[in-house]
């Protein structure tokens, strides 16, 4: 890596070795780490319900989720949300 200075303003470019290292190493966490976990927040937005209700959902057993630390946070996954989506959705029907 190396700065160039323009006009009194700095500006970072990688250079040809950094762009293969950052591709490279890419290639490799995007094969060992799995999927983000979601919190109960994202999938609230994600769904358009409250918090609230993505709490209740968990406690009735419509939702899979996975408890986290010692305060207990819940988290989910991603495909376990989709799941959820395409497994409650209502057809509608214009009439």
């Amino acid at each position: 890596m190396y700065w160039l200075y323009d006009k009194d303003v700095k500006r970072h470019e990688e250079s040809p070795m950094d762009a293969k290292e950052k591709q490279s190493e890419s290639n490799v966490d995007e094969n060992k780490l799995p999927p983000r976990m979601l919190s109960t927040a994202e999938v609230a937005q994600f769904l358009s319900v409250h918090v609230s209700t993505v709490r209740r959902w968990v406690q009735r057993g419509l939702l899979k989720s996975y408890k986290i630390g010692l305060g207990g946070a819940l988290r989910f996954k991603q495909q376990d949300i989709l799941n959820f989506v395409n497994n409650n959705r209502k057809e509608v029907t214009m009439e």
